[in-house]
Protein backbone atom coordinates (compact mmCIF):
# COMPACT_ATOMS: atom_id res chain seq x y z
CA UNK A 1 0.00 0.00 0.00
CA UNK A 2 3.03 2.59 0.68
CA UNK A 3 4.53 1.49 -2.61
CA UNK A 4 1.35 2.33 -4.64
CA UNK A 5 0.82 5.66 -2.53
CA UNK A 6 4.49 6.94 -3.18
CA UNK A 7 4.04 6.50 -6.81
CA UNK A 8 0.96 8.57 -6.88
CA UNK A 9 1.31 12.21 -7.80
CA UNK A 10 1.55 15.07 -5.98
CA UNK A 11 -1.56 16.42 -6.67
CA UNK A 12 -3.60 12.84 -5.24
CA UNK A 13 -0.77 12.98 -2.31
CA UNK A 14 -2.40 16.60 -1.34
CA UNK A 15 -5.59 15.31 -1.91
CA UNK A 16 -5.17 12.41 0.46
CA UNK A 17 -3.22 14.95 3.01
CA UNK A 18 -6.88 16.71 3.30
CA UNK A 19 -8.43 13.46 5.43
CA UNK A 20 -4.94 12.59 7.23
CA UNK A 21 -7.16 13.09 10.45
CA UNK A 22 -10.17 10.53 9.60
CA UNK A 23 -7.96 8.21 7.87
CA UNK A 24 -5.84 8.31 11.06
CA UNK A 25 -9.13 7.57 13.61
CA UNK A 26 -9.03 3.98 14.90
CA UNK A 27 -12.55 4.63 16.27
CA UNK A 28 -13.97 4.32 12.83
CA UNK A 29 -13.73 1.35 10.60
CA UNK A 30 -13.04 1.28 6.97
CA UNK A 31 -16.36 1.54 5.27
CA UNK A 32 -17.49 4.58 8.24
CA UNK A 33 -14.21 6.53 6.72
CA UNK A 34 -15.08 6.17 3.43
CA UNK A 35 -18.53 7.08 3.97
CA UNK A 36 -17.38 10.16 6.02
CA UNK A 37 -14.91 11.07 3.08
CA UNK A 38 -17.02 10.84 0.14
CA UNK A 39 -19.86 13.11 2.11
CA UNK A 40 -17.17 15.15 3.07
CA UNK A 41 -16.19 15.89 -0.79
CA UNK A 42 -19.67 15.72 -2.41
CA UNK A 43 -20.78 18.93 0.27
CA UNK A 44 -17.36 20.62 -1.04
CA UNK A 45 -18.43 19.84 -4.21
CA UNK A 46 -22.09 20.59 -4.41
CA UNK A 47 -21.41 23.96 -2.90
CA UNK A 48 -19.98 25.01 -5.81
CA UNK A 49 -21.78 23.42 -8.20
CA UNK A 50 -25.09 25.56 -7.27
CA UNK A 51 -23.07 28.88 -7.30
CA UNK A 52 -24.61 30.60 -10.52
CA UNK A 53 -21.04 32.99 -10.29
CA UNK A 54 -18.91 29.55 -11.31
CA UNK A 55 -21.31 28.43 -13.79
CA UNK A 56 -21.07 31.82 -15.62
CA UNK A 57 -17.20 32.12 -15.69
CA UNK A 58 -16.82 28.99 -17.18
CA UNK A 59 -15.82 30.02 -20.68
CA UNK A 60 -13.67 32.93 -19.03
CA UNK A 61 -10.51 31.18 -17.37
CA UNK A 62 -9.67 34.60 -15.62
CA UNK A 63 -12.71 34.70 -13.86
CA UNK A 64 -13.01 31.48 -13.15
CA UNK A 65 -9.81 31.49 -11.10
CA UNK A 66 -10.99 33.92 -9.66
CA UNK A 67 -14.15 32.23 -8.76
CA UNK A 68 -12.29 29.00 -7.51
CA UNK A 69 -10.09 30.88 -5.30
CA UNK A 70 -12.44 32.76 -3.16
CA UNK A 71 -13.52 31.72 -0.09
CA UNK A 72 -16.40 29.76 -1.00
CA UNK A 73 -13.91 27.04 -3.32
CA UNK A 74 -14.16 23.53 -2.88
CA UNK A 75 -10.96 22.81 -0.94
CA UNK A 76 -12.15 25.98 1.62
CA UNK A 77 -15.30 24.18 2.14
CA UNK A 78 -13.58 20.78 2.84
CA UNK A 79 -11.19 22.47 4.81
CA UNK A 80 -14.19 23.41 7.06
CA UNK A 81 -15.68 20.11 6.81
CA UNK A 82 -12.20 18.98 8.16
CA UNK A 83 -11.82 21.35 10.88
CA UNK A 84 -14.85 21.21 12.04
CA UNK A 85 -14.74 16.83 12.24
CA UNK A 86 -11.19 17.32 14.15
CA UNK A 87 -13.49 19.29 17.15
CA UNK A 88 -15.68 16.41 17.30
CA UNK A 89 -18.74 17.51 14.90
CA UNK A 90 -19.33 14.64 12.42
CA UNK A 91 -19.90 14.29 8.86
CA UNK A 92 -23.05 13.61 7.82
CA UNK A 93 -24.25 13.13 4.49
CA UNK A 94 -26.18 15.69 2.80
CA UNK A 95 -28.34 16.85 0.36
CA UNK A 96 -26.59 16.15 -3.05
CA UNK A 97 -27.36 18.04 -6.31
CA UNK A 98 -29.05 16.38 -8.90
CA UNK A 99 -27.33 15.63 -12.23
CA UNK A 100 -30.59 17.48 -14.10
CA UNK A 101 -29.52 20.66 -12.06
CA UNK A 102 -25.73 20.38 -13.53
CA UNK A 103 -27.41 19.70 -16.74
CA UNK A 104 -29.97 22.46 -17.04
CA UNK A 105 -26.56 24.89 -15.57
CA UNK A 106 -24.41 23.54 -18.95
CA UNK A 107 -26.92 24.37 -21.14
CA UNK A 108 -27.62 28.44 -19.74
CA UNK A 109 -24.36 29.17 -19.06
CA UNK A 110 -21.98 27.23 -21.24
CA UNK A 111 -21.58 26.57 -25.20
CA UNK A 112 -22.15 22.69 -24.49
CA UNK A 113 -25.16 21.92 -25.50
CA UNK A 114 -24.64 19.47 -27.82
CA UNK A 115 -24.08 16.73 -25.35
CA UNK A 116 -23.88 14.21 -28.71
CA UNK A 117 -21.66 15.95 -30.45
CA UNK A 118 -19.16 15.96 -27.59
CA UNK A 119 -19.19 12.54 -26.74
CA UNK A 120 -18.94 11.44 -30.64
CA UNK A 121 -16.07 13.91 -30.95
CA UNK A 122 -14.53 12.26 -27.86
CA UNK A 123 -14.94 9.06 -28.77
CA UNK A 124 -13.29 9.44 -32.31
CA UNK A 125 -10.43 11.05 -30.26
CA UNK A 126 -9.65 7.72 -28.02
CA UNK A 127 -9.96 5.71 -30.95
CA UNK A 128 -7.28 7.22 -32.68
CA UNK A 129 -4.92 6.37 -29.39
CA UNK A 130 -2.79 3.77 -29.30
CA UNK A 131 -3.97 2.54 -26.00
CA UNK A 132 -7.85 2.34 -27.41
CA UNK A 133 -8.32 -1.63 -27.02
CA UNK A 134 -6.80 -1.14 -23.45
CA UNK A 135 -8.38 1.62 -22.44
CA UNK A 136 -11.94 0.04 -23.69
CA UNK A 137 -11.42 -2.82 -21.88
CA UNK A 138 -10.30 -1.16 -18.59
CA UNK A 139 -13.92 0.81 -19.39
CA UNK A 140 -15.85 -2.25 -19.71
CA UNK A 141 -14.06 -3.75 -16.38
CA UNK A 142 -15.30 -0.21 -14.44
CA UNK A 143 -18.88 -0.61 -15.82
CA UNK A 144 -19.29 -4.02 -14.82
CA UNK A 145 -17.69 -3.39 -11.43
CA UNK A 146 -21.00 -1.07 -10.82
CA UNK A 147 -23.26 -4.06 -11.44
CA UNK A 148 -25.53 -4.50 -8.46
CA UNK A 149 -27.64 -8.42 -8.97
CA UNK A 150 -28.69 -7.44 -5.53
CA UNK A 151 -29.33 -3.94 -3.82
CA UNK A 152 -30.25 -3.82 -0.85
CA UNK A 153 -30.83 -0.19 -1.00
CA UNK A 154 -33.12 -0.17 -3.79
CA UNK A 155 -35.16 -2.97 -2.92
CA UNK A 156 -39.17 -2.35 -3.70
CA UNK A 157 -40.15 -3.21 -0.40
CA UNK A 158 -44.24 -3.46 1.18
CA UNK A 159 -44.54 -1.97 4.51
CA UNK A 160 -46.90 -4.40 6.38
CA UNK A 161 -49.38 -3.43 9.64
CA UNK A 162 -47.18 -3.26 12.90
CA UNK A 163 -49.80 -5.20 14.21
CA UNK A 164 -48.74 -8.38 11.44
CA UNK A 165 -46.88 -10.77 13.01
CA UNK A 166 -44.66 -12.55 10.91
CA UNK A 167 -42.16 -15.29 11.32
CA UNK A 168 -40.16 -15.06 8.31
CA UNK A 169 -37.39 -18.40 7.39
CA UNK A 170 -35.17 -15.66 6.44
CA UNK A 171 -35.18 -11.93 7.40
CA UNK A 172 -32.78 -9.02 6.47
CA UNK A 173 -32.31 -6.85 9.42
CA UNK A 174 -31.51 -3.00 9.06
CA UNK A 175 -30.70 -0.41 11.43
CA UNK A 176 -29.45 2.68 9.37
CA UNK A 177 -33.08 3.26 7.52
CA UNK A 178 -35.03 5.87 6.68
CA UNK A 179 -38.05 4.08 6.68
CA UNK A 180 -38.15 3.32 10.82
CA UNK A 181 -40.47 5.65 12.76
CA UNK A 182 -38.41 5.36 15.69
CA UNK A 183 -34.75 4.57 14.28
CA UNK A 184 -33.05 5.42 18.05
CA UNK A 185 -34.67 1.88 19.19
CA UNK A 186 -36.26 0.28 16.59
CA UNK A 187 -35.01 -2.28 13.75
CA UNK A 188 -36.44 -2.47 9.87
CA UNK A 189 -36.73 -6.38 9.17
CA UNK A 190 -37.39 -7.61 5.53
CA UNK A 191 -38.46 -11.02 4.42
CA UNK A 192 -40.49 -12.19 1.37
CA UNK A 193 -44.57 -12.42 1.50
CA UNK A 194 -47.15 -13.77 -0.79
CA UNK A 195 -49.32 -10.40 -0.70
CA UNK A 196 -52.72 -10.79 -3.08
CA UNK A 197 -50.87 -14.52 -4.79
CA UNK A 198 -48.34 -12.55 -5.96
CA UNK A 199 -44.32 -12.70 -4.20
CA UNK A 200 -42.58 -9.84 -2.64
CA UNK A 201 -40.32 -8.11 -0.66
CA UNK A 202 -42.31 -6.82 2.85
CA UNK A 203 -40.82 -5.06 5.95
CA UNK A 204 -41.96 -4.35 9.37
CA UNK A 205 -40.64 -2.33 12.23
CA UNK A 206 -39.58 -4.75 14.95
CA UNK A 207 -38.44 -3.41 18.68
CA UNK A 208 -35.11 -4.67 20.20
CA UNK A 209 -37.28 -7.55 22.02
CA UNK A 210 -38.10 -8.72 18.47
CA UNK A 211 -34.97 -8.92 17.65
CA UNK A 212 -33.62 -10.72 20.69
CA UNK A 213 -36.19 -13.57 19.51
CA UNK A 214 -35.60 -13.75 15.93
CA UNK A 215 -31.81 -13.95 17.04
CA UNK A 216 -32.40 -16.71 19.48
CA UNK A 217 -34.89 -18.75 17.04
CA UNK A 218 -33.29 -18.57 13.49
CA UNK A 219 -30.29 -19.89 11.92
CA UNK A 220 -31.28 -17.99 8.50
CA UNK A 221 -30.88 -14.14 9.33
CA UNK A 222 -28.74 -11.39 7.52
CA UNK A 223 -27.71 -8.05 7.70
CA UNK A 224 -25.91 -5.56 4.98
CA UNK A 225 -22.16 -5.64 4.68
CA UNK A 226 -22.29 -1.74 5.78
CA UNK A 227 -23.72 -2.70 9.08
CA UNK A 228 -20.79 -5.09 9.83
CA UNK A 229 -18.06 -4.49 12.55
CA UNK A 230 -15.00 -5.93 10.99
CA UNK A 231 -13.26 -5.11 14.40
CA UNK A 232 -15.57 -7.49 16.85
CA UNK A 233 -16.63 -9.85 13.70
CA UNK A 234 -20.37 -9.25 14.53
CA UNK A 235 -23.42 -6.42 13.43
CA UNK A 236 -22.78 -3.08 14.48
CA UNK A 237 -26.05 -2.73 15.92
CA UNK A 238 -27.52 -5.99 16.89
CA UNK A 239 -26.56 -7.67 19.99
CA UNK A 240 -23.78 -10.73 19.65
CA UNK A 241 -25.12 -14.80 19.83
CA UNK A 242 -23.30 -18.07 18.87
CA UNK A 243 -25.59 -18.19 15.70
CA UNK A 244 -25.36 -17.59 12.57
CA UNK A 245 -25.63 -14.56 10.81
CA UNK A 246 -25.12 -13.82 6.83
CA UNK A 247 -23.54 -10.54 5.54
CA UNK A 248 -24.92 -9.68 2.64
CA UNK A 249 -22.11 -7.65 0.09
CA UNK A 250 -23.85 -5.77 -3.49
CA UNK A 251 -20.79 -3.81 -4.40
CA UNK A 252 -17.94 -5.35 -6.17
CA UNK A 253 -15.25 -2.71 -4.85
CA UNK A 254 -16.39 -3.43 -0.92
CA UNK A 255 -16.14 -7.22 -1.71
CA UNK A 256 -12.91 -6.87 -3.23
CA UNK A 257 -11.62 -5.22 -0.51
CA UNK A 258 -12.59 -7.42 1.78
CA UNK A 259 -10.90 -10.12 0.05
CA UNK A 260 -7.95 -8.03 -0.19
CA UNK A 261 -7.41 -7.47 3.29
CA UNK A 262 -6.96 -11.01 4.56
CA UNK A 263 -3.73 -11.35 4.77
CA UNK A 264 -1.75 -13.88 3.16
CA UNK A 265 -2.32 -16.77 5.45
CA UNK A 266 -4.66 -17.81 3.91
CA UNK A 267 -7.10 -18.33 6.98
CA UNK A 268 -10.70 -17.81 4.48
CA UNK A 269 -13.12 -19.65 3.11
CA UNK A 270 -13.92 -18.81 -1.02
CA UNK A 271 -16.76 -20.94 -1.96
CA UNK A 272 -18.55 -20.45 -5.37
CA UNK A 273 -22.22 -22.04 -7.12
CA UNK A 274 -20.10 -22.76 -10.20
CA UNK A 275 -17.06 -23.09 -12.00
CA UNK A 276 -16.06 -21.48 -15.33
CA UNK A 277 -17.68 -24.94 -17.30
CA UNK A 278 -20.97 -23.95 -16.48
CA UNK A 279 -22.12 -21.02 -18.84
CA UNK A 280 -24.10 -19.32 -16.74
CA UNK A 281 -24.72 -15.66 -15.78
CA UNK A 282 -25.26 -15.49 -12.29
CA UNK A 283 -23.73 -16.92 -8.99
CA UNK A 284 -23.10 -16.17 -5.33
CA UNK A 285 -20.02 -16.24 -3.87
CA UNK A 286 -19.18 -16.76 -0.25
CA UNK A 287 -16.91 -16.20 2.25
CA UNK A 288 -16.08 -17.23 5.47
CA UNK A 289 -12.95 -16.68 8.11
CA UNK A 290 -11.54 -18.69 9.84
CA UNK A 291 -11.40 -16.10 13.20
CA UNK A 292 -15.31 -15.52 13.10
CA UNK A 293 -16.88 -19.31 12.82
CA UNK A 294 -20.42 -18.00 12.75
CA UNK A 295 -20.17 -15.21 9.76
CA UNK A 296 -21.18 -15.65 6.34
CA UNK A 297 -20.59 -13.56 3.71
CA UNK A 298 -22.36 -13.46 0.84
CA UNK A 299 -21.84 -11.57 -2.84
CA UNK A 300 -24.19 -12.53 -5.56
CA UNK A 301 -22.68 -11.31 -8.68
CA UNK A 302 -22.45 -11.67 -12.59
CA UNK A 303 -19.86 -14.84 -13.05
CA UNK A 304 -17.57 -12.49 -14.89
CA UNK A 305 -17.55 -10.49 -12.17
CA UNK A 306 -17.07 -13.50 -9.78
CA UNK A 307 -14.19 -14.88 -12.38
CA UNK A 308 -12.52 -11.29 -12.11
CA UNK A 309 -12.44 -11.07 -8.56
CA UNK A 310 -10.58 -14.13 -8.12
CA UNK A 311 -8.02 -13.36 -10.77
CA UNK A 312 -7.42 -9.59 -9.11
CA UNK A 313 -6.93 -10.89 -5.82
CA UNK A 314 -5.08 -13.83 -6.87
CA UNK A 315 -6.84 -16.51 -5.06
CA UNK A 316 -7.98 -18.97 -7.83
CA UNK A 317 -6.55 -21.95 -6.15
CA UNK A 318 -8.65 -21.42 -3.13
CA UNK A 319 -11.64 -21.44 -4.32
CA UNK A 320 -13.88 -24.21 -3.30
CA UNK A 321 -16.95 -24.97 -6.02
CA UNK A 322 -20.76 -25.98 -4.88
CA UNK A 323 -20.00 -30.00 -6.70
CA UNK A 324 -17.25 -30.29 -3.65
CA UNK A 325 -17.20 -31.81 -0.73
CA UNK A 326 -14.56 -28.98 0.63
CA UNK A 327 -17.50 -26.66 -0.26
CA UNK A 328 -19.71 -27.27 2.95
CA UNK A 329 -16.92 -26.37 5.18
CA UNK A 330 -18.12 -22.93 4.58
CA UNK A 331 -21.38 -24.05 6.37
CA UNK A 332 -20.48 -26.00 9.20
CA UNK A 333 -21.98 -23.22 11.63
CA UNK A 334 -25.57 -23.89 10.20
CA UNK A 335 -25.58 -27.54 11.86
CA UNK A 336 -26.05 -30.67 9.55
CA UNK A 337 -27.14 -31.79 6.16
CA UNK A 338 -30.74 -30.67 6.59
CA UNK A 339 -29.90 -26.90 8.46
CA UNK A 340 -28.06 -26.26 5.72
CA UNK A 341 -30.00 -26.64 2.73
CA UNK A 342 -33.08 -25.01 4.74
CA UNK A 343 -30.53 -22.17 5.24
CA UNK A 344 -28.98 -22.19 2.00
CA UNK A 345 -32.91 -22.48 0.00
CA UNK A 346 -33.90 -19.37 2.15
CA UNK A 347 -30.94 -17.32 1.24
CA UNK A 348 -31.26 -17.76 -2.31
CA UNK A 349 -34.56 -17.48 -2.48
CA UNK A 350 -34.34 -13.98 -0.86
CA UNK A 351 -31.75 -12.80 -3.20
CA UNK A 352 -33.80 -14.15 -5.97
CA UNK A 353 -36.72 -12.59 -4.92
CA UNK A 354 -38.20 -15.49 -5.90
CA UNK A 355 -39.48 -19.12 -3.96
CA UNK A 356 -38.42 -22.33 -5.37
CA UNK A 357 -40.36 -25.14 -7.12
CA UNK A 358 -37.72 -27.90 -7.31
CA UNK A 359 -40.26 -30.06 -9.82
CA UNK A 360 -39.62 -26.74 -11.98
CA UNK A 361 -35.52 -27.02 -13.80
CA UNK A 362 -35.99 -23.68 -14.95
CA UNK A 363 -36.54 -21.91 -11.81
CA UNK A 364 -33.63 -19.89 -11.22
CA UNK A 365 -33.60 -20.74 -7.59
CA UNK A 366 -33.51 -24.82 -8.33
CA UNK A 367 -30.99 -24.14 -11.17
CA UNK A 368 -28.59 -21.67 -8.80
CA UNK A 369 -28.56 -24.72 -5.79
CA UNK A 370 -28.73 -27.70 -8.11
CA UNK A 371 -25.04 -28.74 -7.23
CA UNK A 372 -25.18 -27.34 -3.65
CA UNK A 373 -27.89 -30.08 -2.70
CA UNK A 374 -26.88 -32.53 -5.10
CA UNK A 375 -23.46 -32.34 -2.65
CA UNK A 376 -25.60 -31.58 0.76
CA UNK A 377 -28.13 -34.75 -0.32
CA UNK A 378 -24.68 -37.03 -1.24
CA UNK A 379 -22.95 -35.93 2.22
CA UNK A 380 -26.35 -36.57 3.90
CA UNK A 381 -25.93 -40.62 2.99
CA UNK A 382 -22.81 -41.32 4.81
CA UNK A 383 -22.95 -42.08 8.49
CA UNK A 384 -20.87 -39.30 10.39
CA UNK A 385 -21.15 -38.12 14.22
CA UNK A 386 -23.03 -34.98 14.25
CA UNK A 387 -20.26 -32.78 15.32
CA UNK A 388 -18.82 -33.70 12.10
CA UNK A 389 -19.09 -30.55 9.83
CA UNK A 390 -17.87 -28.32 13.00
CA UNK A 391 -14.83 -29.93 13.28
CA UNK A 392 -13.86 -31.00 9.52
CA UNK A 393 -14.29 -26.74 8.90
CA UNK A 394 -11.98 -25.78 11.97
CA UNK A 395 -9.04 -27.79 10.77
CA UNK A 396 -6.19 -26.04 10.60
CA UNK A 397 -3.66 -25.66 8.04
CA UNK A 398 0.38 -25.10 7.97
CA UNK A 399 -0.10 -21.20 8.45
CA UNK A 400 -2.72 -21.09 11.30
CA UNK A 401 -0.90 -19.15 14.47
CA UNK A 402 -1.18 -21.10 17.78
CA UNK A 403 -3.07 -19.10 20.43
CA UNK A 404 -0.21 -20.09 22.05
CA UNK A 405 0.09 -24.16 21.85
CA UNK A 406 0.74 -26.61 18.31
CA UNK A 407 -0.11 -29.46 18.10
CA UNK A 408 1.12 -32.29 15.40
CA UNK A 409 -1.78 -33.57 13.06
CA UNK A 410 -1.64 -36.68 9.96
CA UNK A 411 -2.23 -34.98 6.64
CA UNK A 412 -3.11 -37.17 3.70
CA UNK A 413 -2.79 -36.00 -0.41
CA UNK A 414 -1.56 -32.69 1.27
CA UNK A 415 -4.59 -31.52 2.88
CA UNK A 416 -5.73 -31.89 7.03
CA UNK A 417 -7.28 -35.78 7.77
CA UNK A 418 -8.35 -34.69 11.33
CA UNK A 419 -6.43 -37.20 13.30
CA UNK A 420 -4.30 -35.92 16.04
CA UNK A 421 -0.93 -37.82 16.89
CA UNK A 422 -0.88 -38.94 20.00
CA UNK A 423 1.74 -39.99 22.31
CA UNK A 424 0.36 -42.11 25.18
CA UNK A 425 -1.79 -45.19 25.56
CA UNK A 426 -4.60 -43.11 26.58
CA UNK A 427 -4.87 -41.55 23.18
CA UNK A 428 -4.40 -37.89 24.59
CA UNK A 429 -3.87 -35.15 21.97
CA UNK A 430 -0.36 -33.53 22.93
CA UNK A 431 0.07 -29.85 23.67
CA UNK A 432 3.06 -27.95 22.43
CA UNK A 433 3.47 -24.45 24.55
CA UNK A 434 5.48 -23.15 21.30
CA UNK A 435 5.86 -24.14 17.18
CA UNK A 436 9.50 -24.22 17.83
CA UNK A 437 9.02 -27.04 20.14
CA UNK A 438 6.33 -28.91 18.15
CA UNK A 439 8.87 -28.45 15.55
CA UNK A 440 12.05 -30.76 17.24
CA UNK A 441 9.60 -33.73 18.47
CA UNK A 442 8.36 -33.69 14.65
CA UNK A 443 11.85 -34.33 13.33
CA UNK A 444 12.37 -36.87 16.15
CA UNK A 445 9.49 -38.48 15.30
CA UNK A 446 10.54 -38.99 12.09
CA UNK A 447 6.88 -39.62 10.84
CA UNK A 448 6.79 -37.44 7.17
CA UNK A 449 2.94 -37.62 6.95
CA UNK A 450 2.66 -35.70 10.20
CA UNK A 451 3.07 -31.85 10.52
CA UNK A 452 3.38 -29.06 13.03
CA UNK A 453 -0.10 -26.61 12.89
CA UNK A 454 -1.60 -24.05 14.89
CA UNK A 455 -4.30 -24.23 18.10
CA UNK A 456 -6.29 -21.55 17.73
CA UNK A 457 -9.61 -20.92 19.55
CA UNK A 458 -12.02 -22.15 17.06
CA UNK A 459 -9.78 -25.81 16.74
CA UNK A 460 -9.79 -26.20 20.40
CA UNK A 461 -13.47 -25.33 20.58
CA UNK A 462 -13.99 -28.45 18.16
CA UNK A 463 -11.29 -30.48 20.00
CA UNK A 464 -12.69 -29.84 23.43
CA UNK A 465 -16.19 -30.92 22.05
CA UNK A 466 -14.52 -34.03 20.73
CA UNK A 467 -12.96 -34.74 24.00
CA UNK A 468 -16.47 -34.52 25.99
CA UNK A 469 -18.01 -36.45 23.69
CA UNK A 470 -15.75 -39.36 23.98
CA UNK A 471 -15.77 -38.44 28.15
CA UNK A 472 -12.14 -37.30 28.03
CA UNK A 473 -11.46 -34.72 30.39
CA UNK A 474 -7.52 -34.33 30.13
CA UNK A 475 -5.09 -33.41 27.65
CA UNK A 476 -0.97 -34.00 27.54
CA UNK A 477 1.25 -30.67 27.79
CA UNK A 478 4.74 -30.91 26.62
CA UNK A 479 7.42 -29.59 29.01
CA UNK A 480 10.45 -30.63 27.99
CA UNK A 481 10.78 -31.23 24.01
CA UNK A 482 14.53 -32.54 24.60
CA UNK A 483 13.57 -35.43 27.39
CA UNK A 484 10.51 -36.04 26.28
CA UNK A 485 8.33 -34.76 29.50
CA UNK A 486 4.65 -33.75 29.46
CA UNK A 487 2.31 -34.02 32.22
CA UNK A 488 -1.85 -34.04 32.03
CA UNK A 489 -3.52 -31.24 32.70
CA UNK A 490 -7.47 -30.46 32.91
CA UNK A 491 -9.01 -29.19 29.61
CA UNK A 492 -10.16 -26.29 31.70
CA UNK A 493 -6.69 -25.36 32.74
CA UNK A 494 -5.40 -25.57 29.14
CA UNK A 495 -8.28 -23.35 27.81
CA UNK A 496 -7.47 -20.84 30.79
CA UNK A 497 -3.71 -20.80 29.10
CA UNK A 498 -4.72 -19.77 26.13
CA UNK A 499 -4.49 -15.89 24.77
Amino acid sequence: MKQAYENKPEIYKVFCGYFAHMIADQSKSYLEKRQMITWSVKKAVDSIFEDDHFWSSFEDPVKLLECLSDKTSPADILTEIINAYKNGIPVEDGNTISIWNIQDKISKYTSFKNADGVMKAAIEYISKTDNYQKEMHRLENRLLEHIKVFDSEKMKVLRLDESTEEHPEFAMIIKCCLNLDNPSEDYYMVFQHVVKGSECYCSREITHQNLENILDSSTSVAIPFAEYNDKVGWGKYIPKRERPLFVIIDSYPECKYFLENQGEDGQIYIGDLYDKSVYNSFTIMFFQQRKYEYIIFVFPTVKCLAETLIDEVHMTKEVLFSKNENFLKIFSCLGNEIQMMESMIALTEFIVGMKRNMRDINNPVTMLLHNTIANIAEQALKMRPHFYYRYWSSLPNDSTPGEPFYIRMLFENGENSGKICSESQEQLPLFFRNKEEAEIWQRKSGDNHARVVGVDRRFWKAIKSYLEEVGKQQVLLCLDVQEGKAVKIYNQQLECLMT
